[in-house]
């Protein structure tokens, strides 16, 4: 007869309910004998196991704190499984949404990512996470292989108040990127980085323009830490300067109302949350009201609703929407 000692018999049965059981996948102790016969008579036929056995070793993994659930079935029948780690299903079902669906990652980031968000819980899980979220977009995959060092370079900035200094560009009508100002370096004091309409936005003040600018993360280059500080400006609010941006343009804040039609209410909502002001026009129309930096973010964004939104104020705003209308319609005309 095989002799198996108890720690191996042990290490064998925890890795058992790793890899065979969850929440819906549950098993006996005579099934986990079944298991440990097919492992180790793979040398000899003889190899037996006790169930008392096996049951006082899932009580023993259960005291050093193994998760494992207990339930009984018909007859007082008791099955096992291995709860997993301290992140539900759902919770590594958002994980790996937002890993499919974000632009900043290349393929082989992605799925080197998706592989660890995987590993945090139950592999008996495994063939659940293999349902893919399909972005309806099409989704513009990151060549920004530098991206990840990046972002570490600038959150160790921002905790430890750094300056930095880096290269910024964009691409130009042949698909190069093209570097500004002949190569030369900014040099910043970073506030925050923001998560935005699938891209980070870095916060920064810069030294030689002397005001606040949003940088998108993934057209920096070259981005190093410098060992000089700078001082934390207090007064600098980022969610009130979040406020006064729109689709990350800054501007000059001021009041706008926006006079929409009724079928519009959830892409409204969606936008600025259930707290938007609304005012109840007619049967077929309803106005906000908010704070927002008067900017081409904010122009193209009415622009996007065409005829069912109107501009009721500021006058301004109103004119530079019925310019760009003006400007539009001798294209076609």
């Amino acid at each position: 007869m095989m002799k198996v000692n108890s720690k191996d018999r042990l290490l064998k049965i925890r890795e058992i309910f790793e890899n065979e059981t969850n929440e819906e996948k549950k098993l006996s102790a005579r099934d986990i004998g079944d298991r440990l016969k097919e492992e180790y008579s793979k040398d000899t036929n003889e190899f037996k196991v006790n169930i008392k056995t096996i049951k006082s070793d899932i009580d023993k993994l259960i005291k050093s704190g193994f998760k494992i659930d207990v339930c009984k079935v018909e007859k007082g029948k008791k099955v096992y499984y291995y709860i997993g780690e301290a992140l539900d299903i759902y919770e590594i079902r958002i994980l790996l949404d937002a890993v499919y669906s974000a632009k900043s990652l290349t393929d082989e980031e992605r799925n080197n990512l998706i592989k660890k968000v995987k590993a945090l819980t139950n592999k008996g899980y495994s063939e659940i996470y293999d349902s893919k979220l399909y972005v309806s977009n099409q989704l513009i995959v990151s060549e920004s292989t530098h991206l990840k060092y990046y972002l570490d370079k600038i959150h160790r900035a921002i905790f430890n108040h750094n300056k930095l200094r880096f290269q910024y560009g964009n691409y130009d009508t042949n698909k190069n990127f093209n570097i500004h100002h002949d190569g030369d370096f900014y040099i910043v004091h970073p506030y925050n980085l923001v998560w935005s309409n699938d891209f980070y936005y870095l916060i920064a003040y810069d030294e030689k323009k002397k005001r606040i600018i949003n940088y998108r993360v993934d057209r920096m280059r070259t981005v190093e830490v410098e060992e000089e500080n700078f001082q934390v400006d207090v007064q600098f609010d980022i969610n009130a300067y979040l406020k006064s941006c729109f689709n990350m343009y800054p501007g000059e804040v001021d009041i706008v109302e926006i006079k929409f039609i009724n079928k519009l209410i959830n892409a409204i909502i969606d936008r600025f949350g259930k707290e938007v002001d609304i005012v109840h026009k007619d049967d077929k129309n309803f106005t906000i009201r908010f704070e927002a930096a008067i900017n081409e973010g904010l122009l193209r964004w009415i622009l996007n609703w065409g005829a069912d939104a109107e501009v009721i104020s500021p006058k301004y705003l109103k004119s530079m929407i019925l310019d760009e209308i003006t400007k539009m319609s001798r294209i076609y005309y």
